[in-house]
């Protein structure tokens, strides 16, 4: 999967999702800075589900 034009893998993107969700935890970031980490967080959630729908799909399949 492609973020921000490299290819990522689901623990790289849930790992900089988890920084991600802690430096908005924070109170050292501005409005501007605060919604580019949400931004990014929402591409990385999407990221990290199509990744879970796409295993999902291979355990039904072999489920049978």
């Amino acid at each position: 999967m492609n973020f921000e034009g490299k290819d990522i893998y689901f623990e790289e993107a849930f790992h900089i999702l988890d920084n991600i969700s802690k430096d908005l935890d924070s109170d050292e970031n501005d409005l501007e800075k605060s919604f580019e980490l949400y931004k990014r967080g929402i591409e990385l959630c999407k990221i990290c589900e199509e990744e879970l729908k796409r295993l999902e799909l291979q355990i039904e399949y072999f489920d049978l």
